[in-house]
């Protein structure tokens, strides 16, 4: 199944690792996998402030890498995943939205800094990854948290994810515990 990861310490490691090579990486696409038979953003929200993301989101760079953040489950270790390859897995249901009002200004910059917010799903679990921010100095930030819109309001949810792309809105959302911001501590 391809939302299944290992989870613990190797896949906080490989989140980590992930996340700080895009440092300095310019993108030139954003791709988000959607549910098979379905278009986006059809039934999620997007707007100045979020987008609401099935499964992925892709971003590739420059350099010809990709970077892929998904939501995982492997047992109760609730998080993200940070990927970094060479080319996109085939065969998954994507929509382009490179050319987006929000990833547009983004495109063709380079990550200035990246920061993680880190969460420990349930009382005796490794930490997990669960917010990704990716800052563009002087032209913005996108940060992919899990999470999702209910009845009008963002949500933590594990099994799915939430861009942002305004601070304000971003800084706000916080994890399950009410304990931490999406923005994240910087990572380098």
């Amino acid at each position: 199944m391809y939302l299944q990861g290992k989870g613990g310490a190797d896949s906080t490691d490989s989140f980590r690792y992930a996340a700080e090579r895009v440092v300095g990486e310019k993108p030139v696409f954003v791709k988000y996998v959607v549910l098979e038979g379905e278009e986006w953003p059809c039934g999620h929200r997007h707007d100045d402030v979020v987008h609401e993301v099935d499964m992925v989101v892709m971003i590739g760079m420059e350099s010809g890498a990709v970077l892929r953040i998904r939501w995982i489950l492997p047992g109760f270790d609730q998080g993200l995943e940070a990927v970094l390859d060479q080319a996109p897995p085939e065969g998954l249901n994507t929509v382009d939205v490179t050319r987006s009002e929000q990833w547009l200004p983004l495109i063709g910059h380079p990550v200035s800094e990246v920061a993680v917010a880190w969460h420990v799903p349930y009382e005796g679990r490794p930490q997990q990854p669960w917010a990704l921010r990716l800052t563009f100095d002087g032209y913005g930030s996108a940060v992919v948290a899990l999470g999702e819109e209910q009845d009008g309001t963002l949500v933590c949810h594990p099994t799915s994810l939430l861009v942002f792309f305004d601070e304000k809105a971003a800084r706000s959302f916080v994890n399950l515990d009410d304990s931490l911001s999406s923005w994240g501590e910087v990572l380098r």
